[in-house]
Protein backbone atom coordinates (compact mmCIF):
# COMPACT_ATOMS: atom_id res chain seq x y z
CA UNK A 1 0.00 0.00 0.00
CA UNK A 2 1.41 3.46 -0.89
CA UNK A 3 0.62 5.73 1.29
CA UNK A 4 0.55 9.73 1.63
CA UNK A 5 2.09 11.41 4.53
CA UNK A 6 -1.01 13.15 6.61
CA UNK A 7 1.64 15.59 8.24
CA UNK A 8 2.96 16.74 4.80
CA UNK A 9 -0.58 17.27 3.17
CA UNK A 10 -1.71 18.80 6.52
CA UNK A 11 1.66 21.49 6.20
CA UNK A 12 0.64 21.74 2.14
CA UNK A 13 -3.04 22.79 3.21
CA UNK A 14 -2.09 25.13 5.66
CA UNK A 15 0.38 27.16 2.88
CA UNK A 16 -2.66 27.32 0.75
CA UNK A 17 -5.56 27.73 3.05
CA UNK A 18 -6.33 29.91 5.73
CA UNK A 19 -7.22 27.46 8.58
CA UNK A 20 -7.19 23.48 8.40
CA UNK A 21 -8.73 20.61 10.53
CA UNK A 22 -9.22 17.29 10.36
CA UNK A 23 -12.71 16.62 10.67
CA UNK A 24 -13.04 12.61 9.81
CA UNK A 25 -11.49 10.08 12.01
CA UNK A 26 -8.59 9.17 9.69
CA UNK A 27 -8.46 5.49 10.56
CA UNK A 28 -9.93 3.98 8.06
CA UNK A 29 -11.16 4.46 4.17
CA UNK A 30 -8.77 5.77 1.21
CA UNK A 31 -9.11 9.26 1.98
CA UNK A 32 -8.87 12.20 4.55
CA UNK A 33 -11.34 15.10 4.94
CA UNK A 34 -10.20 18.27 6.48
CA UNK A 35 -12.46 21.58 7.24
CA UNK A 36 -11.04 24.58 5.15
CA UNK A 37 -11.08 28.32 5.54
CA UNK A 38 -11.28 29.67 1.74
CA UNK A 39 -12.15 33.47 0.84
CA UNK A 40 -13.64 33.68 4.49
CA UNK A 41 -15.60 30.65 3.77
CA UNK A 42 -15.54 27.76 5.04
CA UNK A 43 -15.42 24.26 2.81
CA UNK A 44 -14.50 20.20 3.14
CA UNK A 45 -11.56 19.02 0.98
CA UNK A 46 -11.26 15.50 0.74
CA UNK A 47 -7.56 14.11 0.29
CA UNK A 48 -6.50 10.64 -1.17
CA UNK A 49 -4.36 8.87 1.25
CA UNK A 50 -4.07 5.74 -0.63
CA UNK A 51 -2.19 5.93 -4.04
CA UNK A 52 -2.97 2.52 -4.63
CA UNK A 53 -6.66 3.09 -4.95
CA UNK A 54 -6.08 6.49 -7.35
CA UNK A 55 -8.73 5.03 -9.84
CA UNK A 56 -11.16 4.42 -7.40
CA UNK A 57 -10.92 8.47 -6.70
CA UNK A 58 -11.01 9.58 -9.43
CA UNK A 59 -14.27 7.03 -10.33
CA UNK A 60 -15.42 8.84 -6.86
CA UNK A 61 -14.97 12.10 -8.57
CA UNK A 62 -16.48 11.44 -12.01
CA UNK A 63 -19.96 10.06 -10.36
CA UNK A 64 -20.15 12.89 -7.93
CA UNK A 65 -19.95 15.30 -10.68
CA UNK A 66 -22.18 13.55 -12.44
CA UNK A 67 -24.69 13.76 -9.87
CA UNK A 68 -23.64 17.41 -8.40
CA UNK A 69 -26.61 19.04 -9.60
CA UNK A 70 -29.27 16.31 -8.13
CA UNK A 71 -31.48 17.01 -5.31
CA UNK A 72 -29.89 15.86 -2.16
CA UNK A 73 -26.47 14.45 -3.47
CA UNK A 74 -23.36 16.50 -1.82
CA UNK A 75 -21.97 18.67 -4.69
CA UNK A 76 -18.37 18.81 -5.94
CA UNK A 77 -17.01 22.48 -6.19
CA UNK A 78 -13.67 21.48 -7.67
CA UNK A 79 -11.05 18.95 -8.41
CA UNK A 80 -7.66 18.29 -8.82
CA UNK A 81 -6.39 14.96 -10.40
CA UNK A 82 -2.70 15.30 -11.70
CA UNK A 83 -1.52 12.32 -13.76
CA UNK A 84 0.86 11.16 -11.17
CA UNK A 85 -0.52 11.54 -7.50
CA UNK A 86 2.63 13.15 -4.75
CA UNK A 87 1.92 14.14 -1.50
CA UNK A 88 4.46 16.27 -2.04
CA UNK A 89 3.11 19.90 -3.49
CA UNK A 90 0.08 21.11 -3.15
CA UNK A 91 -0.67 20.65 -7.32
CA UNK A 92 -0.08 16.86 -7.28
CA UNK A 93 -2.02 16.18 -4.28
CA UNK A 94 -5.82 14.40 -5.43
CA UNK A 95 -8.37 16.31 -3.50
CA UNK A 96 -11.71 17.13 -4.68
CA UNK A 97 -13.75 19.98 -3.04
CA UNK A 98 -17.44 20.20 -1.38
CA UNK A 99 -19.64 22.63 0.97
CA UNK A 100 -19.05 22.28 4.35
CA UNK A 101 -22.18 21.52 6.45
CA UNK A 102 -21.90 22.70 10.17
CA UNK A 103 -24.58 20.86 11.91
CA UNK A 104 -22.53 17.46 10.96
CA UNK A 105 -24.25 14.17 9.67
CA UNK A 106 -27.25 12.17 10.55
CA UNK A 107 -25.47 10.43 13.47
CA UNK A 108 -25.74 13.13 15.42
CA UNK A 109 -29.65 12.57 15.43
CA UNK A 110 -29.21 9.20 16.45
CA UNK A 111 -29.54 9.89 20.18
CA UNK A 112 -32.90 8.29 21.92
CA UNK A 113 -35.98 6.55 20.57
CA UNK A 114 -38.35 8.82 19.02
CA UNK A 115 -40.98 10.25 21.15
CA UNK A 116 -43.48 11.73 18.55
CA UNK A 117 -44.95 8.34 17.32
CA UNK A 118 -41.90 8.61 14.94
CA UNK A 119 -43.28 11.22 12.35
CA UNK A 120 -40.33 13.36 12.50
CA UNK A 121 -37.89 10.06 11.67
CA UNK A 122 -40.01 8.84 8.96
CA UNK A 123 -39.86 12.19 7.48
CA UNK A 124 -36.21 12.42 8.06
CA UNK A 125 -35.72 8.69 6.54
CA UNK A 126 -38.32 9.28 3.22
CA UNK A 127 -35.68 12.05 2.20
CA UNK A 128 -33.32 9.69 2.45
CA UNK A 129 -35.45 6.92 0.32
CA UNK A 130 -36.29 9.73 -1.98
CA UNK A 131 -32.57 10.85 -2.48
CA UNK A 132 -31.50 7.12 -3.31
CA UNK A 133 -34.56 6.19 -5.24
CA UNK A 134 -33.77 8.93 -7.51
CA UNK A 135 -30.46 7.38 -7.39
CA UNK A 136 -31.14 4.03 -8.64
CA UNK A 137 -32.96 5.38 -11.44
CA UNK A 138 -30.34 7.39 -13.05
CA UNK A 139 -28.79 3.61 -12.57
CA UNK A 140 -26.18 4.04 -9.86
CA UNK A 141 -25.86 1.59 -6.38
CA UNK A 142 -24.10 3.74 -3.73
CA UNK A 143 -22.95 0.67 -1.38
CA UNK A 144 -21.92 2.63 1.63
CA UNK A 145 -24.72 4.07 3.07
CA UNK A 146 -24.77 4.84 6.71
CA UNK A 147 -25.48 7.87 9.04
CA UNK A 148 -22.18 9.12 8.72
CA UNK A 149 -22.64 10.01 5.03
CA UNK A 150 -25.87 11.25 4.89
CA UNK A 151 -25.01 15.29 6.00
CA UNK A 152 -27.60 17.75 7.52
CA UNK A 153 -27.38 20.89 5.18
CA UNK A 154 -30.36 22.19 7.76
CA UNK A 155 -32.51 21.21 10.29
CA UNK A 156 -35.48 19.41 7.79
CA UNK A 157 -33.03 18.89 4.97
CA UNK A 158 -30.52 16.18 3.90
CA UNK A 159 -27.63 15.33 1.50
CA UNK A 160 -25.88 12.19 0.76
CA UNK A 161 -22.21 11.97 0.45
CA UNK A 162 -19.37 9.63 0.22
CA UNK A 163 -19.12 8.08 -3.62
CA UNK A 164 -15.96 6.26 -2.88
CA UNK A 165 -17.90 2.77 -3.14
CA UNK A 166 -20.88 4.03 -5.61
CA UNK A 167 -21.33 1.79 -8.71
CA UNK A 168 -22.59 2.88 -12.03
CA UNK A 169 -24.54 0.15 -13.04
CA UNK A 170 -24.30 1.17 -16.48
CA UNK A 171 -21.30 -0.40 -16.85
CA UNK A 172 -20.12 -3.70 -18.30
CA UNK A 173 -18.53 -5.49 -15.20
CA UNK A 174 -15.35 -5.64 -16.63
CA UNK A 175 -15.44 -2.17 -16.61
CA UNK A 176 -16.17 -2.23 -12.58
CA UNK A 177 -13.24 -1.11 -10.31
CA UNK A 178 -14.35 -3.07 -7.58
CA UNK A 179 -13.30 -7.03 -8.02
CA UNK A 180 -15.39 -9.88 -6.92
CA UNK A 181 -13.48 -10.84 -4.13
CA UNK A 182 -13.52 -7.47 -2.34
CA UNK A 183 -15.36 -6.78 0.63
CA UNK A 184 -16.86 -3.00 0.62
CA UNK A 185 -19.20 -1.31 2.77
CA UNK A 186 -18.98 -0.72 6.41
CA UNK A 187 -20.03 -3.76 8.99
CA UNK A 188 -22.82 -2.43 10.87
CA UNK A 189 -24.97 -1.11 7.48
CA UNK A 190 -23.52 -3.29 4.42
CA UNK A 191 -25.40 -5.93 2.74
CA UNK A 192 -24.55 -10.08 3.56
CA UNK A 193 -24.11 -10.23 -0.17
CA UNK A 194 -21.06 -7.77 0.69
CA UNK A 195 -19.33 -9.52 3.45
CA UNK A 196 -18.90 -12.46 1.31
CA UNK A 197 -15.91 -11.50 -0.41
CA UNK A 198 -18.01 -12.24 -3.96
CA UNK A 199 -19.57 -9.58 -5.20
CA UNK A 200 -21.68 -11.45 -8.52
CA UNK A 201 -22.24 -9.30 -11.38
CA UNK A 202 -26.12 -8.49 -10.99
CA UNK A 203 -27.61 -5.45 -9.45
CA UNK A 204 -26.20 -3.55 -6.23
CA UNK A 205 -29.20 -1.59 -5.38
CA UNK A 206 -30.87 -4.45 -3.41
CA UNK A 207 -27.47 -3.51 -0.56
CA UNK A 208 -29.23 0.03 -0.76
CA UNK A 209 -31.92 -1.55 0.54
CA UNK A 210 -30.31 -3.39 3.09
CA UNK A 211 -28.69 -0.23 4.26
CA UNK A 212 -31.66 1.29 4.46
CA UNK A 213 -33.41 -0.43 6.52
CA UNK A 214 -30.61 -0.77 9.51
CA UNK A 215 -30.97 3.27 8.83
CA UNK A 216 -34.50 3.48 9.74
CA UNK A 217 -33.94 1.17 12.35
CA UNK A 218 -31.12 3.76 14.07
CA UNK A 219 -33.98 6.13 13.80
CA UNK A 220 -36.47 5.03 15.40
CA UNK A 221 -34.36 3.27 18.54
CA UNK A 222 -32.10 6.07 18.35
CA UNK A 223 -29.03 4.00 18.58
CA UNK A 224 -27.00 2.26 16.12
CA UNK A 225 -26.70 -1.68 15.46
CA UNK A 226 -22.58 -1.68 16.46
CA UNK A 227 -21.81 -4.18 18.10
CA UNK A 228 -25.03 -6.04 17.38
CA UNK A 229 -25.38 -9.57 16.17
CA UNK A 230 -27.51 -10.18 13.60
CA UNK A 231 -29.85 -12.12 15.64
CA UNK A 232 -29.54 -9.42 18.55
CA UNK A 233 -30.70 -6.88 15.82
CA UNK A 234 -34.18 -9.05 14.66
CA UNK A 235 -34.58 -9.40 18.79
CA UNK A 236 -34.81 -5.80 19.45
CA UNK A 237 -37.11 -4.60 16.74
CA UNK A 238 -38.79 -1.03 17.29
CA UNK A 239 -42.43 -2.37 18.49
CA UNK A 240 -40.76 -4.00 21.24
CA UNK A 241 -38.52 -1.14 22.61
CA UNK A 242 -40.33 2.04 21.53
CA UNK A 243 -43.56 2.78 23.20
CA UNK A 244 -44.05 6.52 21.33
CA UNK A 245 -44.40 4.75 18.07
CA UNK A 246 -47.53 4.68 15.70
CA UNK A 247 -48.38 1.59 13.76
CA UNK A 248 -45.08 -0.17 15.06
CA UNK A 249 -45.60 -3.49 12.93
CA UNK A 250 -45.28 -1.93 9.64
CA UNK A 251 -42.28 0.02 10.65
CA UNK A 252 -40.93 -3.66 12.06
CA UNK A 253 -42.05 -5.55 8.91
CA UNK A 254 -40.34 -2.79 6.89
CA UNK A 255 -37.35 -3.46 8.70
CA UNK A 256 -37.10 -6.97 8.41
CA UNK A 257 -38.32 -6.62 4.35
CA UNK A 258 -35.68 -4.62 3.88
CA UNK A 259 -32.91 -6.61 5.86
CA UNK A 260 -33.98 -10.27 4.17
CA UNK A 261 -30.22 -11.96 3.75
CA UNK A 262 -31.14 -12.56 0.20
CA UNK A 263 -31.12 -9.55 -1.89
CA UNK A 264 -34.02 -10.74 -4.21
CA UNK A 265 -36.05 -10.77 -1.36
CA UNK A 266 -36.15 -7.20 -0.60
CA UNK A 267 -38.38 -4.12 -1.58
CA UNK A 268 -37.26 -1.49 -3.93
CA UNK A 269 -36.94 2.02 -2.94
CA UNK A 270 -40.61 2.61 -4.56
CA UNK A 271 -42.19 -0.28 -2.66
CA UNK A 272 -40.53 1.45 0.67
CA UNK A 273 -41.90 4.97 -0.32
CA UNK A 274 -45.35 3.70 -0.69
CA UNK A 275 -45.10 2.29 2.57
CA UNK A 276 -44.11 4.84 4.29
CA UNK A 277 -47.01 6.97 2.59
CA UNK A 278 -49.06 4.09 4.16
CA UNK A 279 -47.71 4.72 7.87
CA UNK A 280 -48.07 8.59 7.41
CA UNK A 281 -51.44 8.20 6.08
CA UNK A 282 -54.77 9.62 8.84
CA UNK A 283 -58.07 8.56 8.24
CA UNK A 284 -60.42 11.02 8.86
CA UNK A 285 -61.66 11.07 12.28
CA UNK A 286 -65.30 9.43 12.38
CA UNK A 287 -65.08 7.57 8.94
CA UNK A 288 -65.11 4.07 7.93
CA UNK A 289 -61.55 4.38 7.02
CA UNK A 290 -60.31 5.10 10.89
CA UNK A 291 -62.27 1.89 11.58
CA UNK A 292 -60.08 -0.02 9.76
CA UNK A 293 -57.02 1.63 10.80
CA UNK A 294 -57.98 1.30 14.60
CA UNK A 295 -58.64 -2.67 13.41
CA UNK A 296 -55.33 -2.54 12.18
CA UNK A 297 -53.35 -0.94 14.68
CA UNK A 298 -55.26 -2.57 17.99
CA UNK A 299 -52.71 -3.36 20.38
CA UNK A 300 -54.93 -6.53 21.06
CA UNK A 301 -53.86 -7.61 17.44
CA UNK A 302 -50.51 -7.07 17.43
CA UNK A 303 -50.12 -9.52 21.02
CA UNK A 304 -51.88 -11.83 18.80
CA UNK A 305 -49.22 -11.40 15.81
CA UNK A 306 -46.47 -12.15 18.38
CA UNK A 307 -47.45 -15.38 19.26
CA UNK A 308 -46.78 -18.01 16.88
CA UNK A 309 -50.44 -18.81 16.12
CA UNK A 310 -51.05 -22.13 13.89
CA UNK A 311 -54.12 -23.13 12.00
CA UNK A 312 -55.40 -25.20 14.96
CA UNK A 313 -54.84 -22.41 17.85
CA UNK A 314 -56.64 -19.94 15.45
CA UNK A 315 -59.56 -22.49 14.74
CA UNK A 316 -59.82 -22.33 18.94
CA UNK A 317 -59.40 -18.31 19.50
CA UNK A 318 -61.75 -17.31 16.53
CA UNK A 319 -64.71 -16.74 19.04
CA UNK A 320 -62.35 -14.58 20.82
CA UNK A 321 -61.22 -12.54 18.04
CA UNK A 322 -64.66 -12.11 16.54
CA UNK A 323 -65.73 -10.69 19.54
CA UNK A 324 -62.92 -8.13 20.13
CA UNK A 325 -63.02 -6.85 16.86
CA UNK A 326 -66.86 -6.07 16.40
CA UNK A 327 -66.27 -4.34 20.13
CA UNK A 328 -63.65 -2.32 18.18
CA UNK A 329 -66.50 -1.50 15.97
CA UNK A 330 -69.30 -0.71 18.16
CA UNK A 331 -67.04 1.11 20.27
CA UNK A 332 -66.09 3.81 17.22
CA UNK A 333 -67.95 6.96 17.64
CA UNK A 334 -69.64 6.56 13.87
CA UNK A 335 -70.71 3.41 14.46
CA UNK A 336 -74.04 3.79 16.05
CA UNK A 337 -74.95 6.40 13.63
CA UNK A 338 -73.84 3.91 10.61
CA UNK A 339 -75.73 0.96 12.62
CA UNK A 340 -79.40 3.12 13.23
CA UNK A 341 -79.26 4.05 9.20
CA UNK A 342 -78.53 1.00 8.04
CA UNK A 343 -80.78 -1.35 10.34
CA UNK A 344 -83.81 0.66 9.09
CA UNK A 345 -82.90 0.35 5.33
CA UNK A 346 -82.04 -3.34 5.36
CA UNK A 347 -83.26 -4.66 8.83
CA UNK A 348 -82.60 -8.57 7.92
CA UNK A 349 -78.58 -8.22 8.37
CA UNK A 350 -76.57 -7.54 11.14
CA UNK A 351 -72.96 -7.93 12.60
CA UNK A 352 -71.68 -11.32 12.34
CA UNK A 353 -68.52 -13.25 12.39
CA UNK A 354 -67.42 -16.26 10.97
CA UNK A 355 -64.63 -18.58 9.06
CA UNK A 356 -64.40 -17.66 5.41
CA UNK A 357 -62.37 -18.26 2.46
CA UNK A 358 -60.02 -15.86 0.91
CA UNK A 359 -60.06 -17.84 -2.66
CA UNK A 360 -57.13 -19.76 -1.95
CA UNK A 361 -56.38 -19.42 1.97
CA UNK A 362 -58.59 -19.62 4.70
CA UNK A 363 -59.34 -16.29 6.37
CA UNK A 364 -60.78 -16.19 10.05
CA UNK A 365 -62.76 -13.14 9.79
CA UNK A 366 -65.64 -11.34 11.41
CA UNK A 367 -67.88 -9.18 9.39
CA UNK A 368 -69.25 -6.02 9.91
CA UNK A 369 -72.02 -4.55 7.59
CA UNK A 370 -71.96 -0.98 7.49
CA UNK A 371 -73.62 1.20 5.39
CA UNK A 372 -73.47 -1.16 1.16
CA UNK A 373 -69.99 -2.20 2.57
CA UNK A 374 -68.86 -5.27 4.71
CA UNK A 375 -65.14 -4.56 6.42
CA UNK A 376 -63.83 -8.12 7.14
CA UNK A 377 -60.64 -8.27 9.80
CA UNK A 378 -59.11 -11.91 10.04
CA UNK A 379 -56.01 -13.47 9.89
CA UNK A 380 -54.27 -14.30 6.17
CA UNK A 381 -53.65 -17.89 7.09
CA UNK A 382 -52.19 -18.39 3.78
CA UNK A 383 -49.45 -16.41 4.54
CA UNK A 384 -49.04 -15.91 8.35
CA UNK A 385 -45.13 -14.59 8.16
CA UNK A 386 -45.82 -12.12 5.26
CA UNK A 387 -49.31 -10.72 6.03
CA UNK A 388 -50.82 -12.19 9.06
CA UNK A 389 -53.86 -9.95 9.09
CA UNK A 390 -56.13 -8.64 6.62
CA UNK A 391 -58.80 -6.41 5.72
CA UNK A 392 -61.43 -7.18 3.11
CA UNK A 393 -63.23 -3.98 2.15
CA UNK A 394 -66.42 -5.55 0.41
CA UNK A 395 -68.91 -3.76 -1.79
CA UNK A 396 -71.45 -5.78 -2.94
CA UNK A 397 -72.54 -3.49 -5.74
CA UNK A 398 -69.52 -4.07 -7.60
CA UNK A 399 -67.90 -6.96 -6.74
CA UNK A 400 -67.73 -9.17 -3.27
CA UNK A 401 -63.74 -8.70 -2.50
CA UNK A 402 -63.24 -5.29 -4.29
CA UNK A 403 -60.05 -3.83 -2.00
CA UNK A 404 -58.25 -6.00 0.22
CA UNK A 405 -55.87 -4.34 3.13
CA UNK A 406 -52.87 -6.39 4.61
CA UNK A 407 -51.33 -5.49 7.55
CA UNK A 408 -47.71 -7.07 6.81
Amino acid sequence: MIQASKERIEKTLQSVYQEVKQIDEGNGGNSWVFKIKYAETFIAIKVLRRFDRYERFKEEVSIASNLSKEKGICPIIEFNLPKVPSDKIFSEIPYFTMPFYPDGSLEKRIIEPVKDGGSNAISTFKQIVAIIQNLHKLSYAHRDLKPENILIVNNNEFCVSDFGLCLDLSKEPIQRITKQEEIIGSFYYRAPEYLRGKLDVSDHRPGDVFSLGRILWSLILGKQPIGYSDWEFYRNSPSSLVADLRKPYIIDQLINNCTQVDPVKRPNVNDILEILNEWEYEPKPNSIESIKDDMLNSEELFKMKENEISWNELQKIWNDLATFGLKILEDHPVYGQLKDIYSSAFPERKLSAGIGSDWNSYVLDMVSTIGEKVITLGFNVGNLKLAPFIIVDCNFNVSPMKKKFYLK
